[in-house]
């Protein structure tokens, strides 16, 4: 099921990419105009409106461990990217506890927490293999022009635009732009850090595939737990589906299954249909596990085999 509807990410991408052009007609015409400094003001009603509109479906679906194949779409890259950083910040903000008018601003700070890099050359943004050292450090600097932006805008919260700022900090240290750790890094940015790695290694670049959602969870709790809140981190394990609907894993014992549901709190536990034998022998009537329940069965890894062809072959 789709916990945001794919007319409200639509929208919220159509509203995100009319500010992203109004911000970058601005900067043109300061160019143009031989302007060193300049303001542009970004309007965020329309942003705000589909960001409530989000923030309403999210929490209508509370037990929903969600698949990143029901946020994303196929989009540029960077636009798609910040709308699901968005729904995904907006989701473990929800795991959280935090009230609504917290909801909004992490919402807003999310959506824009890119928007810095409008002001970074095309061809750095968009070179499709490993950035120089000089482009990568160029590259860094979308973090400081996104707070210089959206600092000074009426209708942006101050701790929204901290987002921009801070969203590549790390909660051990080592990360930029200033090197902070732990609790100097503000909350939302913290949140930030964990849905914007998560998106960023799931999804397809031009130079590489992106990882599945068990691997890049996998990776976000092994190698790179330094890199974020403990507590936000286990939140987040808790909301996203490691395994999504519909695929195809093997179980203990090399029985194969196909996952049917997934609950928040226990999304690497789902619920699966068994299909096939260890030996490959299709079940002539396949059975339901609740993994939660069965303790002692567990997911060994994901097959990329379809599980389409054998709902399909089993229902004839």
């Amino acid at each position: 099921m789709d916990v945001v509807s794919e007319e409200t990410r639509y929208q919220l991408e159509d509203a995100m990419s009319r500010t992203v052009e109004d911000i970058r007609a601005a900067m043109n015409e300061a160019t143009r105009s031989g302007m060193r400094h300049f303001s542009p003001t970004i309007r965020v009603e329309g942003l705000r409106q589909t960001i409530d509109q989000i923030i309403t479906e999210l929490l209508a679906n509370p037990r929903v461990a969600v698949n990143l194949q029901d946020i994303r779409s196929a989009d540029q890259y960077t636009l798609s990217h910040s709308v699901n950083v968005c729904i995904l910040s907006t989701l473990l903000g929800a795991e959280l506890g935090y009230p609504l008018s917290d909801l909004r601003t992490l919402a807003l700070g999310t959506l824009l927490h890119d928007i810095g890099k409008i002001a970074i050359p095309p061809e750095i943004l968009n070179k499709p293999g490993r950035l120089t050292l000089e482009e990568a450090e160029a590259m860094k600097q979308h973090t400081i022009l996104g707070w210089e932006l959206l600092k000074n805008q009426p209708e942006i919260p101050p701790t929204a635009a901290v987002v921009a700022l801070q969203h590549h900090e790390r909660w051990a240290g080592g990360g930029y732009p200033h090197g902070l750790s732990g609790n100097q890094i503000y909350r939302f940015a913290r949140v930030c850090a964990i849905c914007d790695c998560y998106d960023a290694m799931t999804s397809d670049r031009i130079y590489r595939k992106g990882l599945s959602p068990a691997m890049a969870l996998e990776s976000l709790s092994g190698p790179m737990h330094g890199f974020f809140d403990p507590q936000m981190l286990l939140a987040f394990l808790n909301c996203i589906a490691p395994w999504p609907v519909g695929s195809m894993v093997e179980l203990t014992g090399g029985r194969k299954a196909v996952v049917v549901a997934a609950e928040r709190g226990r999304a690497d536990r789902p619920r699966v249909r068994v299909l096939l034998e260890a030996d490959g022998t299709r079940i002539a009537t396949p059975y339901e596990i609740d993994l939660f329940r069965e303790r002692h069965v567990e997911v060994v890894r994901e097959l990329h085999e379809s599980a389409e062809q054998y709902m399909s072959e089993l229902a004839g």
